[in-house]
């Protein structure tokens, strides 16, 4: 659970070398903005960072963490405010300067010390919502 400590204050703190340190070089992100995974440390890396871009003051609180075996669950909160521009499947999504307040859970694979497997969930349509961009499901 060190190596996921690590990833949440590298994260935190946007100290992508930190981050980078943590990640294996072909680690694989699963994502339910993402048609299929996406694979290697700067691709992935581009994901996270694309989050923290389009949300300057980004905030990931952490709620527990949970461990068997090889793989690492963690369960979140992120908020933030949309002042940046955000990646989207579709091209860049300009700032909606809306709050966001998102549960989500991520589960990690670490293998060698390092993170070698992420599957990110969360609320894709509550996400859009809050941030304005489609009706409220």
């Amino acid at each position: 659970m060190k190596v996921i400590e690590g990833v949440e204050n590298a994260m935190v703190a946007r100290d992508w070398a930190a981050w980078n340190s943590l990640h294996a070089e072909d680690v694989v992100l699963h994502s339910p903005d993402s048609p299929g995974p996406t694979q290697g440390r700067e691709k992935v890396q581009a994901w996270y960072k694309g989050f923290t871009d389009g949300f300057p003051d980004l905030d990931v609180k952490s709620l527990r963490l949970l461990a068997s075996g090889d793989w690492v669950v963690g369960e979140y909160v992120v908020s933030g405010t949309h002042t940046g521009t955000l990646p989207g499947p579709e091209g860049e999504i300009p700032p909606t300067n809306k709050r966001v307040h998102v549960p989500s859970a991520t589960f990690y694979r670490v293998e060698g010390g390092r993170v070698a497997e992420i599957h990110e969930y969360f609320d894709q349509l509550g996400f859009m919502a809050q941030l304005g961009l489609i009706e409220s499901p």
